[in-house]
């Protein structure tokens, strides 16, 4: 058959039911695609991301692959091709499943020369004289003493959405921040930040493996249980 006469292909558009079910097809085959922010991750296990690595050989899939995108962008499960993304904090309010992970206890931290430059907050009303360092959105914080919540404004000229880079800043003497101990760990033994209002601590930061629908291939159900044993440890 001539090509003038051949018919046309049938060609779905990128978003529609189609591409997305050819996509899905195409990833069960072996390859597992993920997205998540290295420095809040990392910190956390140091040997991610590293999923095959603590299952016996003879439970290992020879033929699986899997391929991480670690950088800080917010990654679009329908129209990108990626079986999971790896989120900090509450997910927004949309079609995808979100499925727990774990939770990290937020304590406040800030650098000594910080400290000492601009003094040591005692309660949570001193923070109002306080830079404030937080992700994009969070316009306020709400600390605990295992008694009282108090909810108490956090202002700032920085608002960033890369917890690495929000610890960076803390770091370089720039204000206060809400982290979970984990991934300070490195900056508290080395004197860089230590704990400011210990008796005070944060609402838990949770994790959350995001995914497109709720029915998983089973190399994706696999790897999600992996991260809920590794957050555990």
């Amino acid at each position: 058959m001539t090509d003038w006469l051949r018919p046309p292909r049938f060609r779905p558009e990128p978003g529609s039911r189609h591409t997305r079910a050819r996509r899905r097809r195409k990833r069960s085959r072996g390859s597992h695609r993920s997205s998540a922010r290295r420095s809040s991750i990392a910190r956390r296990n140091p040997g991610w991301p590293a999923p095959s690595a603590r299952r016996p050989p003879a439970r290992r899939n020879a033929r699986a692959t899997h391929r991480f995108d670690l950088t800080p962008r917010r990654v679009d499960l329908v129209s990108e091709p990626f079986d999971v993304a790896i989120r900090v904090g509450e997910p927004e309010s949309s079609q995808l499943i979100a499925r727990p992970l774990a939770s990290f206890r937020a304590h406040l931290y800030a650098s000594p020369r910080y400290l000492e430059r601009a003094g040591e907050p005692r309660e949570p009303a001193d923070l109002k004289q306080h830079e404030c360092l937080g992700i994009l959105r969070a316009g306020s914080w709400t600390l605990h003493d295992g008694t009282n919540t108090v909810p108490t404004p956090a202002g700032s000229r920085f608002t960033v959405n890369s917890v690495g880079m929000i610890r960076r800043l803390a770091t370089l003497d720039m204000g206060i921040v809400p982290m979970a101990k984990e991934i300070v760990a490195d900056d508290l033994s080395s004197g860089r930040l230590r704990r400011v209002m210990p008796q005070w601590q944060g609402t838990p930061i949770p994790v959350y493996a995001i995914t497109e629908t709720r029915l998983l291939p089973a190399k994706t159900q696999r790897f999600i249980e992996f991260l809920r044993e590794r957050f555990a440890q």
